[in-house]
């Protein structure tokens, strides 16, 4: 039996028209964002694609935000953070609870939270939408960076989760002229000292205060090396 001949290559060819053009679908699907150094970039994971947008780092507004347009609060906190006290905050509902009507956390509207209790805990105790449910704090870190000892040492939190920051009593700051921004979480230089001549390593443990009764710490390592040069003579 004959085989049928193939159809022709041009046949097989789809017309330029319905080529998509993937740099518009790019611009589509995505926003990307060129941030400046002392910002950070958030991302909005959207069905149409991924939208960013540039946070200042010094803003407690960027922890837990999916998307910042300019102001002092997050405009769309990222899944699993809720706004409360215009930041966003990491909650998680109750797990199992139901209302009256066998409704769940995620099905229950902001109108119907109430006091009412139902198994022994109401809606505005097991639900984050009502101002319950149950809250942890969000991680934070400090860069993994070793210092020239004539730099200028500048170390913030990443992100900034908190309006109050503490340190260990074992924490040596003060004793090569460092000082933290208890507002902030900054580490640097304090103003007015001498810095120091001789290499340090040590590392301390902030603890940042985020909510009443949510803290989270960290541990920040500060490092300091004497610049060496190599140089040849002929």
């Amino acid at each position: 039996r004959k085989a049928s001949p193939l159809p022709p290559a041009t046949a097989l060819k789809a017309n330029d028209s319905e080529i998509p053009n993937l740099q518009q679908r790019k611009s589509e699907q995505a926003t990307e964002a060129t941030c400046a150094s002392g910002e950070v970039t958030l991302r909005d994971f959207q069905p149409a694609g991924v939208a960013e947008t540039c946070c200042p780092r010094s803003k407690v507004a960027c922890a837990g935000c999916a998307s910042f347009t300019g102001g002092s609060s997050c405009q769309r906190c990222a899944e699993g953070f809720i706004e409360r006290e215009g930041k966003c905050t990491a909650c998680t509902n109750s797990g199992g609870w139901l209302s009256v009507d066998g409704k769940s956390c995620m099905q229950l509207a902001a109108s119907d939270c109430s006091d009412e209790k139902v198994r022994g805990q109401s809606s505005n105790e097991a639900c984050c939408q009502c101002g319950g449910g149950i809250v942890t704090p969000t991680p934070f870190s400090y860069s993994n960076s070793r210092w020239s000892l004539d730099s200028n040492i500048v170390m913030m939190p990443e992100p900034r989760t908190a309006e109050r920051y503490t340190v260990d009593a074992k924490c040596e700051l003060a004793a090569h002229n460092l000082t933290m921004d208890s507002s902030t979480g900054e580490i640097s230089y304090m103003p007015g000292r001498a810095k120091p001549i001789e290499a340090f390593s040590f590392e301390c443990e902030v603890t940042a205060h985020q909510a009443p009764g949510v803290s989270l710490a960290s541990v920040v390592t500060i490092a300091a090396d004497v610049l060496s040069y190599s140089c040849e003579f002929e």
